[in-house]
């Protein structure tokens, strides 16, 4: 009976019986992305920015093993001052399921499936990857796509196009010797499908030695391994010839020339293997030098987003734009704000009016509104994404307004 009692008074009072908005929701919140299609070097939807890191954060699946690929995706978060790693995400499909291969520079890559709402990427581009490493004269397409590096590109000569499976080892083996070294291994995966790859030769000065070293252009780089060819006490002269276009990993001669004018030849070869080289060391883990932004930003107008086309000039907040707390500070903040009721805001925009609580990879996002009368100043957070206002409790008020100045 007193079940039946307060099932009719839910129904009469339905507003009272359902719970309020927490005030605190965090999200992958699309203007907080600068998302680029490394296809073609073009900005792409922040919406799929923000589609891209939901689904690399779902629960991932076991690797498909025939399939297509698609388009590829750089999503960073916009600037806020630290250094943090972006993801990469590549689109492909096996037998109609749709996969994105992701890599947050800080795990190992994983699979991820869609579901039919996630389903928001071009299918127009899906190509089947090649089986093996295929070596051609560049091209001027591509010359003008990589203009930032075409010096590099030049030096190349020729380009790559890669399969996703495997490792990629570069060889060196002197003809007159018959010495063998392993200079570069990179792993092969979806993010090297339909984007071209160059090796150039370059001439560096390290560790008291002058070095000769073939170097991997590439985005959807995995690099593995990179040592030199040469090193000497003195500088050499260097002259590259390359290969005629081929798939059997011939990739062309380098013509050495010392000093003293010994001459000598290595013959330079790019093959797909399936296991590590044994006896190399793996460059060091740098996973550590990304951080995980835990902070709240107070900030006078949105963050800028990065045009990758180059057509808007990149406008940065600068130190007077922003306030950063600490992320002590920051739990402090968010659980004042947790304890705000759900109110219809009033009064006027603050000055500085942009508050960002950062939490990982998510965000939540408010506009600032102070409702000042002659004794009493009350402070309403406007959610940018809900479209919902909360009031604030005084103690959190009392803190926007002495610790951040917020006026």
């Amino acid at each position: 009976m007193r079940i039946r009692f307060v099932l009719a008074l839910c129904l009469v009072f339905l507003s009272g019986c359902a719970e309020d908005p927490e005030p605190v929701q965090f999200s992958y919140v699309p203007d907080l992305y600068d998302t680029l299609n490394v296809s073609d070097f073009k900005s792409a939807d922040p919406k799929l920015g923000s589609l891209i890191q939901e689904v690399c954060h779902q629960k991932k699946v076991k690797p498909p093993t025939q399939y297509t690929v698609g388009d590829h995706y750089y999503v960073s978060l916009v600037n806020i001052g630290l250094f943090i790693e972006g993801t990469r995400a590549t689109y492909i499909e096996a037998d109609g399921q749709p996969y994105l291969y992701c890599d947050d520079m800080r795990h190992l890559p994983t699979f991820h499936s869609l579901t039919k709402k996630q389903k928001s990427f071009s299918t127009s581009a899906l190509t089947k990857p090649v089986e093996k490493i295929e070596i051609k004269t560049i091209d001027p397409k591509n010359r003008q796509l990589y203009s930032h590096l075409v010096d590099h590109v030049r030096k190349s000569q020729m380009q790559l196009t890669l399969p996703t499976t495997g490792y990629l080892v570069i060889r060196a083996t002197n003809d007159q010797t018959k010495e063998t070294t392993v200079t570069n291994v990179m792993e092969l995966t979806p993010f090297a499908h339909g984007i071209p790859h160059f090796v150039f030769i370059d001439k560096t000065y390290m560790d008291d030695r002058h070095q000769i070293r073939p170097h991997l252009l590439t985005d959807g780089i995995n690099l593995l391994f990179e040592a030199p060819i040469i090193e000497a006490e003195k500088p050499v002269k260097v002259r590259f010839t390359p290969a005629e276009p081929n798939s059997q990993g011939e990739y062309g001669l380098l013509h050495v020339t010392t000093t003293s004018g010994e001459r000598s030849r290595y013959t330079l070869t790019v093959r797909q293997e399936s296991e590590l080289p044994q006896g190399i060391k793996l460059l060091p883990d740098d996973d550590d030098s990304s951080e995980s932004p835990h902070h709240a930003v107070f900030h006078d107008r949105p963050f800028p987003k990065v045009d990758y086309t180059q057509k808007t000039p990149y406008d940065e907040l600068n130190e007077q734009e922003f306030l950063m707390t600490s992320v002590e500070e920051m739990k402090t903040l968010t659980g004042l704000i947790k304890q705000s009721q759900v109110a219809e805001k009033k009064g006027k925009l603050a000055e500085r009016s942009y508050l960002t609580l950062f939490n990982g990879d998510q965000a939540q996002q408010y506009r600032i509104y102070l409702d000042r009368r002659v004794k009493k100043t009350d402070i309403y957070l406007e959610d940018r994404t809900r479209k919902i206002s909360f009031k604030l409790t005084p103690e959190a008020r009392d803190l926007l307004l002495d610790s951040y100045q917020i006026n």
